[in-house]
């Protein structure tokens, strides 16, 4: 068996670059507003992302050596991952989540706490070499049936501007993370290098 690349998105923790990536990726880190964030550029067309959760033993896989590991027993090379959703303590998707087109958590449009449910919160989905990021109720109505997708919450730009319920004076600095597309689509991952 060949040796394939895979660029992967996973329910996991935070994680930079795994391995380099393939010449064709931007990598490198950026400034914005005094802060600084590892961003990563891919083309999905060229780059095919795929999404991971659950191993060859039905478990999730818990850790990115875990996932790289299971991979390279695929004939798979892993060269990116980052964490993609929300997920429960037993590191379940607690929203959305669609794998290799099998839709295996239905949509989570509930109320509740925490930042899953501030709404409006969003999907990430890639469908034949494409990406998108849609607001949930947007994904509902346009019957899309991605190959991979993942919920997540909250959406952190709507309609080119900064989620209104964001506040500079906000209590909640994490490191963060987060996937954005661009109007040419291009696929943009960044992630904090301190909290924000």
């Amino acid at each position: 068996m060949t040796a394939r690349t895979v660029l992967a998105a996973i329910l996991l923790t935070l994680l930079p670059v795994a391995a380099p990536a393939p010449a064709e990726a931007a990598c490198a880190t950026e400034e914005h507003e005094g802060q600084s964030f590892d961003v990563c550029r891919f083309n999905p067309a060229e780059q095919p992302l795929e999404l991971y959760n659950l191993g060859d033993d039905g478990e999730p896989i818990a850790t990115f050596s875990g996932l790289a590991a299971q991979l390279a027993g695929d004939g798979k090379r892993l060269t990116f991952a980052m964490n993609a959703g929300m997920f429960d303590d037993r590191l379940r998707p607690i929203g959305l989540y669609v794998e290799h087109g099998q839709t295996q958590k239905k949509l989570n449009r509930r109320n509740g706490y925490g930042n899953f449910h501030m709404k409006p919160n969003g999907v990430f989905l890639l469908e034949d070499g494409k990406a998108a990021v849609m607001e949930t109720e947007a994904y509902v109505k346009s019957g899309r049936k991605p190959d991979y997708a993942t919920q997540s919450g909250p959406m952190l730009v709507i309609n080119g501007k900064i989620h209104p319920k964001f506040s500079e004076t906000g209590t909640s600095a994490k490191v963060r993370n987060g996937v954005g597309v661009t109007a040419s689509g291009e696929v943009v991952f960044a992630l904090s290098e301190n909290a924000v």
